[in-house]
């Protein structure tokens, strides 16, 4: 799996329309795989990732950060968009979740 990343280089929006399609419709890319959303905070992030919800605290003070990863029934994923994310679906939610690989 390659692992893209950004730097503060200004680029122009076409630099980026390779990838973005590769990322989108290529059968091996997470992105067609998994339903995936995630979520920046003040301390770390949030991620439902197919039906894997992970919270990750970021504590430098004591050189670790804490990972919370755990399974989310399809009963329950409504309730974590909206609790976590501030999401709210007016359709039913079917997270694509095909067996992949990935790293957070």
């Amino acid at each position: 799996m390659q692992i893209y990343g950004f730097s503060l280089v200004p680029r122009e929006a076409d630099h980026f329309f390779d990838t973005n399609h590769t990322l989108q419709t290529d059968p091996s890319s997470l992105f067609t795989n998994k339903s995936i959303c995630s979520l920046q905070t003040p301390t770390g992030f949030r991620a439902l990732i197919g039906w894997t919800f992970s919270e990750v605290t970021y504590k430098p003070e004591e050189g670790v950060d804490v990972f919370n990863m755990k399974d989310i029934p399809d009963e329950e994923i409504e309730q974590i968009l909206r609790e976590k994310f501030n999401v709210k679906l007016q359709n039913k939610l079917k997270p694509a979740s095909k067996k992949e690989c990935y790293t957070l």
